[in-house]
């Protein structure tokens, strides 16, 4: 069965939570972040729609309200995303996402496996970047790239692996989506 609507109703519910920690944000104002976190149980997911667990573009407040870590514990995507990302993190800002495998299917193929990306110049959190990837796999056929990296700044990545099967990229950084 599909869990794409499942999968965005948990970061939409994740994203809405009210637990907020106070975070440094060197010079001038703090800022203030929701420590937001989605657990998957280990099992397999089809989603045949991007996953969106970014920014949720409310201006409203100085809250970022993106999902911040994701826990797959073993998870497995298996996507058929129809030339669109699988795992959206647009606008996010320090997450760390642990445990977890993408799988880009040969019927209605994705184009990219994890999109890291800013958000533009909309406040409270126009950038992207500091994100702590541990034990992802992303492996299948991506008509982009496993990862599509828009001027996302200073990522950890242990213990990833990425096998893109469509004979383009791996991974593919850029500050100019021209």
């Amino acid at each position: 069965a599909d869990s794409t609507a499942a999968i965005n109703a948990a970061f939409e519910a994740a994203r809405t939570s009210t637990t907020v920690r106070r975070a440094s944000a060197g010079v001038g104002n703090p800022v203030f972040f929701k420590t937001v976190t989605v657990d998957f149980g280990s099992g397999k997911y089809l989603v045949t729609g991007p996953l969106w667990a970014g920014h949720d573009n409310d201006t409203s407040s100085d809250v970022s309200q993106c999902v911040t870590q994701i826990r797959g514990q073993g998870a497995v995507i298996f996507a058929q995303t129809n030339g669109k990302p699988v795992l959206d993190l647009t606008g996010t800002y320090g997450a760390r996402i642990t445990g977890i495998s993408i799988f880009g299917s040969e019927t209605n193929s994705p184009n990219i496996g994890i999109l890291l990306a800013r958000s533009g110049s909309s406040t409270p959190n126009p950038s992207a970047g500091s994100h702590n990837f541990q034990d992802v796999s992303i492996f299948g056929l991506f008509t982009l790239a496993c990862v599509y990296d828009y001027a996302s700044e200073v990522n950890s990545w242990v213990n990833c692996s990425f096998w893109n099967l469509a004979g383009e990229a791996c991974y593919f950084a850029t500050c100019n989506n021209a």
